[in-house]
C-alpha cells in the first residue's frame, strides 16, 4: 500500500519521485496548452457576459415591454375630454415628448396645462400636470392639477385616459400631498395620435 506521500506524488504526476528521468515538455506542447488556456478564458468571459446581460434585462422589467417606449408615445394627440358623468365634452389637444414632458390645451380661457409623464406598464403611463385659471384681468384666480392614467392600444395610436382634476387657491401648493383642494372631479379623455399621411 503506497504511503500518503507517494499517493500525493503520483496524483500530481511527478515522475522524479517514481525514479524516472524528468522529461521536459516539448515546445509545441507548451504552445498548445497556452492556446487552450486562452480559448477557455475567452469562453468563460462570453458565458459571464451572457449571464450578466440576462440579469440586467430581467432587472429592467418585463421582457415584453416595448423597446423605446418614449419614442412610441411621443407626439401630438387630438380628441375629446369629458368631465365626470356629464354628457357635454370639449375638444382636447395633448402633446407628449419622448423625454417625459406633457402639455394639453382645450378651447377655453384656461392657459396651457403643462406637466410630466412616466411609464407604469407595457402600454400605460401616468401624468401629472398643472394649469392656472385666470380672471378677465389676467390675474391668477385658481390652480388646477390633473393626474391621469393613459392606456394605449397595441399600435400606440389611440388612447383612453382616466383622470382626476383638483382645484386649489393661488396660495396653495398643488404638489403638496397635504394640501386640501377646494374641489375634485373625475374625467375621461379619448384621443388619437396625429400623423402625417
Amino acid at each position: 500500500m503506497p504511503r500518503l506521500g507517494s499517493v500525493m506524488v503520483i496524483c500530481l504526476g511527478a515522475p522524479a519521485a517514481l525514479g524516472e528521468e524528468p522529461r521536459r515538455p516539448r515546445e509545441g506542447s507548451l504552445q498548445m496548452r497556452k492556446s487552450m488556456y486562452v480559448v477557455l478564458a475567452l469562453m468563460a468571459g462570453v458565458l459571464l457576459w451572457g449571464f450578466a446581460s440576462q440579469t440586467v434585462a430581467t432587472a429592467a422589467g418585463p421582457k415584453d415591454v416595448p423597446p423605446g417606449f418614449g419614442n412610441k408615445v411621443a407626439g401630438s394627440y387630438y380628441g375629446d375630454v369629458w368631465v365626470g358623468e356629464e354628457e357635454t365634452h370639449a375638444a382636447l389637444h395633448v402633446t407628449l415628448s419622448a423625454e417625459g414632458a406633457y402639455m394639453h390645451k382645450t378651447p377655453s380661457k384656461y392657459p396651457v396645462v403643462q406637466g410630466t409623464w412616466a411609464r407604469v406598464g407595457n402600454h400605460e403611463l401616468e401624468h401629472v400636470a398643472i394649469g392656472w385659471i385666470l380672471t378677465d384681468e389676467q390675474e391668477h384666480e385658481y390652480t388646477i392639477r390633473y393626474d391621469g392614467v393613459w392606456v394605449f392600444d397595441d399600435d400606440f395610436q389611440t388612447v383612453e385616459v382616466a383622470y382626476r382634476g383638483a382645484l386649489y387657491l393661488p396660495e396653495q401648493d398643488p404638489l403638496d400631498p397635504d394640501e386640501e383642494p377646494l374641489a375634485t372631479w373625475p374625467g375621461t379623455m379619448i384621443v388619437r395620435k396625429m400623423t402625417v399621411d
